[in-house]
């Protein structure tokens, strides 16, 4: 069921990229030294190259 989303995503969707996120969360005026509580679902994001990890280290890279 997994994959079969995962699928459906890739096809269907642009595919996010690390810089993709790090550039939205600037523009929601994120910044370094930031602290953040994130409670997320990639699903709502859309398919992310590289999954949560990308997620993770964009957050980790926009706020230090």
């Amino acid at each position: 069921m997994v994959r079969k989303r995962e699928e459906e995503l890739k096809q269907t969707s642009k595919m996010i990229m690390k810089s993709n996120i790090i550039e939205d969360l600037k523009r929601m005026g994120i910044e370094k030294g930031d602290v953040l509580w994130v409670h997320s679902s990639l699903k709502s994001i859309g398919y992310v190259e590289g999954g949560p990890l990308t997620v993770i280290g964009a957050l980790m890279e926009t706020i230090g």
